[in-house]
């Protein structure tokens, strides 16, 4: 007889497998930056619209070939959720490989909800991006927020270890209630912080650290 421990083992390696053979969007980074208008860090969507670029340029590649190239970019609606009081939604994510097999954001506090986008989220309703942070936040925290209220704050880009093949539009989004519990297990913990409860979590992922000036100053 399997114990349960080795069921889940086998359970989470199938969906591991299935997930990195299939297919997410990219662009191309020929197609997204050019002499111009290449940074790292953060760039305010006010200096350039990085979003109809990748509406036009983008397409679909299996992920496991996307994450070992750095000719492409993965863009990720990458959502931070405001209370009515100014508080952010922050959590931690699991530190297990059962729960959360990317080893190299296991264990960290985040600000930000979001994933890759796949054509399961093709919406004649709502532009790739849209709709993938409607399918993103309805899976890890049950939805409950105000996607009228979404806004585009601008773009994150890094290119250092896992972030070298990922581009994050930082969006915001407001929610009525006081409290969220998590939806998806990826997720142990989260509750709503304010920005200087933010400054002093312990093992904050990178993308997280960049959103906070943006954030600072949209919430003055």
């Amino acid at each position: 007889m399997i114990s349960n421990s080795k069921r889940i083992a086998h359970e989470q390696k199938n969906r591991e497998l299935e997930d990195s053979m299939s297919d997410i969007m990219v662009v191309s980074r020929k197609d997204l930056f050019d002499d111009q208008n290449f940074f790292t860090g953060f760039q305010p969507h006010s200096d350039q619209d990085f979003l109809a670029r990748i509406l036009k340029h983008c397409q679909w590649m299996e992920r496991s070939v996307a994450e070992s190239d750095p000719a492409y970019k993965q863009p990720i609606a990458y959502t931070v959720i405001l209370s009515v009081d100014g508080k952010v939604y922050a959590y931690q994510r699991s530190k297990t490989d059962e729960a959360y097999p990317e080893k190299r954001l296991q264990g960290k506090f985040s600000w930000g909800l979001g994933g890759h986008i796949k054509p399961i989220d093709k919406n004649p309703a709502l532009n790739l991006i849209s709709a993938s942070m409607r399918r993103e936040l309805e899976e890890e925290i049950g939805g409950n927020c105000d996607l009228q209220s979404a806004k585009l704050l601008g773009y994150i880009n890094l290119e250092y270890g896992v972030h070298a093949v990922h581009f994050g539009l930082l969006y915001i989004i407001k929610t009525s209630l006081i409290v969220i519990r998590p939806k998806d297990p990826e997720i142990i913990s989260g509750d709503f912080k304010s920005l200087s409860d933010l400054e002093n979590l312990p093992d904050v992922e990178e993308w997280s650290k960049v959103a906070l000036d943006p954030l600072k100053n949209h919430c003055r």
